[in-house]
């Protein structure tokens, strides 16, 4: 499905319905969502609005220089994982922050951004969301699967 979004609030409006969506699946492990796109595609603002409507109570952050946010999931037992692995140089960089932990844990939630960086380390039934710049200003082209 391609959406075209006009603005940062209508993408983190399109990141809630999703959220919401993905909050009723259950499953054997971690619902696992790869961002992928350009710098400035609307990955960050995507987040942002999926963490809101999972009711993070903190102020979301992008996670560029320390990698990986956690946020408890009020609403449920379990943690969401804000992931920008953009500076990761190579997959073995990626073991020392306990995604492997993470992945297997069907409470938690995890959102990757710059999801190729890590390799080969996405497990099988990751939802990947492309993202990518439009024609105007504000104007950004999300591709759900």
């Amino acid at each position: 499905m391609r959406i075209v979004s006009s603005s940062p609030a209508r993408t983190r409006h399109i990141a809630a319905g999703l959220a919401k969506k993905i909050l009723r699946g259950k499953g054997k492990a971690a619902r696992v969502v790869a961002l992928k796109g350009e710098l400035g595609s609307g990955k960050t603002v995507f987040a942002k609005g999926f963490l809101r409507a999972l009711r993070v109570a903190r102020p979301v952050q992008s996670p560029t220089f320390v990698i990986i946010k956690r946020y408890p999931l009020p609403s449920r037992k379990g943690t969401a994982f804000h992931i920008d692995a953009y500076r990761i140089q190579s997959a073995r960089e990626v073991r020392p922050l306990g995604l492997g932990d993470a992945l297997k844990d069907p409470s938690h939630i995890v959102l990757i951004e710059w999801p190729e960086r890590l390799g080969s380390r996405l497990p099988k039934g990751t939802l990947s969301i492309r993202f990518s710049h439009g024609g105007k200003r504000d104007e950004r082209i999300i591709v759900l699967p």
